[in-house]
């Protein structure tokens, strides 16, 4: 995703035809205007400009306006979210769902908006992902974990055959925009294996069908030191986090299908 900071001008020094913007003149200007003018920014603008007279200020918290910002599948989201979103105004809603993850699903996946600009960012849940012999206590386990977003982890304890694959709807990704696909992890302390896996990422069509399909690469997740990419890194909440590749989810009625990403490793016993 772009972010293009600029230095503006002040609001009373642009002029509009041939006069200038003040006060008095956007006094005079409909609310109803005032709202369409807004809602042709971005969030951050149109909190910004309330700032800049009682007029404006008033439009700026129009649902009007942060209908417009908000997702177009928003009432979706207030469906599938497992607690109310108890909200007062469309701009109530918009903070509440930018600011912290909303879990959907049962629990299973989460939403959080982008401030600044509206735009979405989704987590899938181990319950949600393909994993080989999940449903094996031999091979792995279900652990409540309290800085797990989901609440509870998948835990490896010993497989030979490591394939992990997770898939999103493109459909549930805001349109035009850039984006960028991570696995998230941990690793226990003392273990054991865990090394070079390989990592796919690939686009699927309306019905299953392979549309494209991203290069594939290894990477030792163990160990950031051979990361000679730079593709690992660890978020601020200690989690370790791979990027699987980068796309552009194009215009919204073009967005069926989904996208997948997998890891594995089907060559030498895996312990964690």
């Amino acid at each position: 995703m772009d972010i293009i900071v600029r230095q503006e001008e002040e609001p009373t020094k642009r002029h509009i035809l041939d006069g200038r913007l003040t006060s008095s003149s956007l006094d005079s200007l409909p609310e109803g205007c005032l709202c369409l003018i807004l809602s042709l920014t971005t969030p951050r603008d149109a909190t910004r400009s309330s700032a800049v007279s009682k007029c404006l200020n008033s439009a700026a918290q129009s649902d009007v306006v942060w209908e417009h910002f908000l997702p177009t599948d928003y009432t979706d989201i207030i469906s599938r979210s497992t607690s109310p979103l108890i909200f007062s105004s469309k701009k109530d809603l918009y903070l509440r769902l930018s600011l912290s993850p909303v879990l959907l699903d049962e629990g299973n996946k989460s939403i959080v908006l982008n401030r600044l600009t509206g735009n979405k960012s989704c987590m899938i849940g181990s319950r949600k992902l393909a994993i080989a012999w999940a449903g094996s206590r031999r091979f792995w386990n279900w652990l409540p974990l309290s800085n797990s977003r989901f609440g509870e982890v998948i835990h490896l304890r010993n497989v030979c055959w490591l394939d992990i694959c997770g898939k999103i709807e493109k459909k549930m990704l805001s349109p035009n925009t850039n984006y960028a696909a991570y696995l998230v992890y941990n690793i226990a302390f003392g273990f054991q294996g865990l090394e070079f896996v390989r990592v796919s990422m690939r686009f699927l069509g309306p019905g299953g069908v392979l549309v494209e399909e991203k290069p594939e690469f290894d990477v030792n997740l163990g160990s950031m030191e051979d990361d000679e990419r730079g593709r690992l890194k660890q978020g601020d909440d200690g989690w370790l986090e791979l990027k699987v590749g980068e796309f552009f989810n194009g215009e919204e009625e073009d967005n069926g299908g989904s996208v997948e990403t997998c890891l594995k490793e089907t060559r030498k016993n895996t312990y964690y």
